[in-house]
């Protein structure tokens, strides 16, 4: 992927002739410029540009687990971030529902059953 090229300004000065209107636009728009240059330029998170929540918390394999989310808006999707722990014996996948603010994860596939794991979620 290519970088960002340098952030570059309307000089109000450059512009010769410009209506006296004109200025507020370019003020403006250099300041909106700039925050998207700095936002796109290693400026963006998850948390703070999606909405989505993290969640971390010992598991132990085989056992259902019960988290209550803060997200408004129903889940679309819950991604692994991380699995740590013995026992990783194939694909890890999370099986959840949700009712309400309420989200049950009935197996993660891939775990030894009696196992304890450190999880960190993706709640989307």
């Amino acid at each position: 992927m290519a970088k960002l090229p340098p952030l570059k300004r309307i000089v109000q000065e450059e512009l010769t002739g410009m209506a006296a209107w004109f200025r507020p636009v370019i003020i403006l728009l250099n300041s909106f410029c700039q925050n998207v240059w700095q936002a796109l330029n290693n400026g963006l998170s998850l948390q703070d540009n999606l909405r989505c929540q993290i969640f971390e918390t010992t598991y132990v394999g085989g056992t259902p687990l019960n988290i209550t989310t803060s997200l408004t808006a129903p889940l679309v999707g819950i991604l692994l971030l991380q699995v740590s722990g013995a026992g990783i014996v194939g694909a890890v996948q999370v099986i959840w529902s949700q009712i309400g603010p309420v989200i049950t994860v009935s197996n993660i596939t891939g775990l030894t059953a009696g196992n304890q794991y450190k999880l960190r979620l993706l709640l989307l």
